[in-house]
């Protein structure tokens, strides 16, 4: 009898135990409101804010992202962009002529400008100045970085983050010889035929920009008729050696050796000196035939920064965002994933130290000139005058080439 009895008053206090769960957790659903949302990776949880950041695509992973909503009890949703005129369209800008009378609502409440951009939306009163007070961490970032002159000006209104030099790499078992300078990358001295292997960036400041370098005058010049000549340098070039415009992947097709030489970025070719060889074995092969050198006539230096638009209703929050990518630990996981270079020096000794020795770390040394994108305010319409000019010929160009392909295979197809 005592037996049953225990047995009775177990199977009676499960039964009560599971109904009061259940209405437990029909109050929690019942609680649930307007701000909840799914963390990065699918974990539905309640958090205090949205964070809403605009980052170049590649730089910070889904890992670092989960750690930060973790640490600060938020949901962060990301929106990235590949290119500055990308960039420029997610914030409602459109072309340099736009002064913005009425102040673009921004959707964002981080964003990632490129040096020159911070400047320019900076001027144009689109970002808010940094409070360093609320930004603790800021002490981390390398004190030689922080005391250069052509990065100084950026500090004021962003956090720069990730820093690199644009170089040329090159395929050392094709062009052979170092290659030391830009002119190299418009008029290569090889042996080897380079028609369609050669590729620059489609963006105006930066390709204009070295070829006025290769021609001896500065990347930031506010002369028309030298970034004219620059534009006509370049129609030369692409004329000549088939050049080909791209924003990314200059690394990869380097190791693939469908480029042989290339503008790019210094945490590019890192990346892909790096990689794990694929069953393929390109990139196992990339170590031994992809070479990087900063040019003679001048190096350009970038800085990818973090800015808080002035419309954004959670400045406080994203200064607690920008503190915690600047954790030491947290810098060193982005470097691992992007191969970019960090300006967190704390971040160094958790950096692999391929990454550190390699490429991603290269900056100019002293016995040559440094330059960094300045923004030139109305004279930037001149680059995009240009720049246009270079585009439309790019594509006849190309239109060119295509026609010719087409009535080649034609003509061999009636051949046969």
């Amino acid at each position: 009898m005592k037996k049953h009895g225990t047995l009775f008053f177990l199977v009676v206090f499960t039964a009560v135990m599971a109904l009061l769960v259940g209405v437990y957790w029909q109050e929690i659903e019942r609680s649930v409101d307007a701000k909840d949302t799914f963390a990065l990776g699918g974990t539905k949880m309640k958090y205090r804010e949205t964070l809403k950041v605009l980052l170049w695509k590649g730089y910070i992973p889904d890992t670092v992202h989960k750690k930060i909503q973790q640490e600060l009890n938020i949901n962060i949703e990301v929106t990235t962009f590949d290119s500055d005129a990308e960039f420029k369209k997610h914030l409602n800008l459109h072309g340099n002529d736009d002064k913005n009378p009425n102040d673009p609502e921004i959707p964002f409440d981080i964003i990632m400008p490129t040096d020159y951009m911070v400047l320019s939306l900076a001027e144009k009163g689109l970002i808010e100045k940094i409070n360093y007070d609320k930004i603790p961490n800021y002490r981390n970032i390398a004190m030689n970085l922080r005391r250069q002159d052509f990065a100084r000006s950026l500090f004021d209104y962003s956090v720069p983050y990730i820093y690199g030099s644009l170089g040329i790499g090159y395929n050392y078992w094709e062009i052979g010889n170092i290659v030391f300078n830009w002119k190299m990358l418009f008029e290569p001295q090889s042996n080897t035929s380079l028609k369609g292997l050669i590729a620059i960036s489609p963006d105006a400041r930066i390709s204009l920009g070295i070829a006025l370098l290769a021609m001896g005058k500065s990347p930031n010049s506010r002369d028309q008729d030298e970034v004219q000549q620059a534009g006509e340098y370049l129609k030369t070039a692409i004329a000549k050696y088939d050049i080909r415009m791209m924003n990314s992947g200059m690394g990869d097709m380097l190791a693939s050796q469908d480029l042989l030489l290339t503008m790019a970025w210094s945490g590019e070719i890192a990346e892909a000196l790096n990689e794990d060889p694929d069953v393929s074995g390109i990139n196992s092969l990339a170590a031994k035939i992809v070479r990087f050198s900063l040019p003679d006539e001048g190096a350009l230096v970038y800085f990818d920064a973090l800015a808080i638009p002035k419309t954004s209703t959670r400045q406080e929050l994203a200064l607690e965002y920008i503190n915690c990518l600047l954790d030491p630990f947290m810098s060193a996981d982005v470097t691992n994933y992007s191969y970019f270079a960090t300006v967190n020096q704390q971040a160094e000794p958790y950096v692999k130290t391929e990454i550190v020795n390699g490429p991603a770390y290269f900056l100019p040394t002293t016995s040559g000139p440094v330059f960094i994108r300045q923004y030139l305010g109305d004279d930037e319409k001149i680059y995009d005058t240009v720049w246009r000019d270079v585009m439309r010929f790019y594509f006849e160009h190309l239109r060119k080439q295509n026609y010719y392909k087409t009535e080649r295979s034609q003509h061999q197809l009636w051949k046969f």
